[in-house]
């Protein structure tokens, strides 16, 4: 609210619409909403905290991890980009990307959600109530049906809002459209699962996994444009679908660390070391009744 009430107030006096005008606006808004997050946070959420005895080389670990995973999908999003440009051309560019701003809505209404279940997530497992992995599961089945809902929408509305996107002087690609909404559904479906595996602590293991779909992902879009340059249009199918397959491979090295499993694989080892009798009790759940 605040970026667009600025924006509305400098070009209703007069100054001149442009790219430098757009940014400042959006800072000021970011400048707002921090300070309102500062006054509505509890204070011990503002004390510092003291370095002896903490953590840090945790948290600095962390950090990078979280930085450098964050930082895969907008790398091959611009890789992809110097691909199109070098095998293509800058038109055909402007037609995928005039698609992608079409399903921006998606693509951000995503990362907020990753956002809300990583503070989610943490919380709960520093509450003593660790999430298992088909809760995440179901939260990447609703995120992608909610990808999917307004992925729709945007390739619906493609008609009246492209004029508005490319300002009329070209088309709107429409396979590159229904590729980024596929992009959105698969982004969708692999986050909750990275978001609760960085909880976890296997950062590093997430960042192997999504480095490894985005590289292969761009050695799929460099074949495809190396046999023609009309393939360009399936860039976002080659970022996204991989996705798919991270979600499988997460939700595999998950499942094998849930808390639900732990006290179970403690009993089997019990009862294996101990006779039929408390075998049987162990697996029933009667151990110590008399």
């Amino acid at each position: 609210m605040v970026t667009l009430g600025t924006l509305a107030g400098a070009l209703a006096l007069d100054v001149p619409a442009s790219v430098d005008l757009l940014l400042g606006a959006m800072s000021v808004g970011c400048a707002v909403s921090i300070a309102l997050a500062v006054l509505r946070l509890p204070k011990r959420e503002l004390a510092p905290a003291p370095l002896r005895g903490s953590a840090l080389r945790e948290v600095l670990g962390f950090a990078w991890w979280r930085s450098v995973q964050a930082a895969i999908r907008p790398s091959a999003l611009l890789a992809a980009r110097f691909l199109i440009v070098a095998f293509s051309s800058t038109a055909v560019l402007a037609g995928i990307e005039a698609a992608r701003l079409l399903l921006a809505p998606a693509l951000t209404l995503i990362n907020g959600a990753g956002g809300f279940l990583l503070s989610h997530f943490a919380r709960a497992e520093r509450e003593g109530r660790p999430v298992a992995t088909r809760r995440a599961l179901r939260a990447s089945a609703v995120l992608g049906a909610v990808a999917l809902a307004v992925s729709a929408a945007g390739v619906l509305l493609a008609g009246p809002l492209g004029p508005v996107v490319t300002g009329g002087s070209f088309e709107v690609d429409g396979t590159a459209l229904i590729g980024w909404g596929v992009y959105a559904v698969c982004v969708a479906c692999t986050l909750p699962l990275a978001m609760l595996a960085t909880v976890r602590k296997q950062s590093r293991t997430v960042f192997l996994i999504r480095a490894t779909e985005a590289l292969t992902g761009l050695a799929a879009l460099a074949a495809l444009l190396v046999a023609g340059e009309g393939n360009a249009v399936y860039a976002p199918y080659c970022l996204g679908i991989g996705g798919l397959v991270s979600s499988a491979l997460l939700w595999r090295m998950l499942r094998r660390g849930d808390p639900d499993q732990r006290p179970r694989r403690r009993d089997a080892d019990a009862a294996a070391s101990s006779g039929p009798a408390d075998a049987l009790a162990a697996s029933t759940g009667t151990a110590g009744r008399p």
